[in-house]
């Protein structure tokens, strides 16, 4: 049976090796951020209009090539989170997950039993 805190909720957390990376991974995401407004808002109080469109077009085109491989690894480092913590729930008790599987599989399969018996 999975660990439980008092409350009765699975008391499963992140793996310890992933979460410093998240938590850098997320802080480069939050400068990038920080970076691009204070950048627009200097652009559009100190240029002209006639400039302003392309330096803020510049500035977006800059943040979306920044931020792209952060968003990418947030989402292997996610995916990554989610393996690992189904391991670990498998791991805990197999017998608890795999009786869950198999009643959904049950369930699905009266589905198709009676979608089949209504066709025939």
């Amino acid at each position: 049976m999975p660990d439980r805190d008092t409350s009765g909720r699975s008391a499963l957390t992140y793996p310890a090796d992933l979460t410093p990376e998240i938590q850098s991974t997320l802080a480069s995401l939050a400068d990038l951020e920080t970076r691009y407004e204070i950048d627009r808002e200097a652009a559009e109080r100190t240029t002209r209009a006639a400039e302003q469109a392309h330096l803020l077009d510049q500035l977006e085109k800059r943040r979306q090539v920044e931020r792209e491989p952060l968003v990418r690894r947030l989402a292997e480092l996610q995916q990554a989170m989610t393996f690992a913590l189904m391991h670990r729930a498998w791991a805990t008790d197999p017998e608890e997950v795999a009786s869950r599987y198999r009643v959904e599989v049950e369930r699905t399969g009266d589905r198709r039993q009676s979608a089949s018996e209504r066709s025939a």
